[in-house]
């Protein structure tokens, strides 16, 4: 099982990625970061999925 502290730690610096890139949707974050830690690897079309999409399948996992 993957470590749950993970998720604090990792949430904690995409706000501080957002916050310094408030225009950027959270897919781009995403890819630029994926981008960033492996230089060349193709990245799917999610760089131009937009939040508030992205917020729904949210809801829709978490059940509201």
């Amino acid at each position: 099982m993957r470590k749950v502290e993970r998720i604090d730690r990792i949430l904690k610096l995409l706000k501080i990625l957002w916050m310094r890139y408030p225009d950027w949707r959270l897919s781009q974050l995403i890819v630029n970061s994926i981008r960033m830690g492996k230089p060349g690897l193709i990245v799917p079309d999610i760089f131009y999925y937009e939040d508030d999409d992205l917020e729904n399948g949210i809801k829709k996992l978490i059940g509201e």
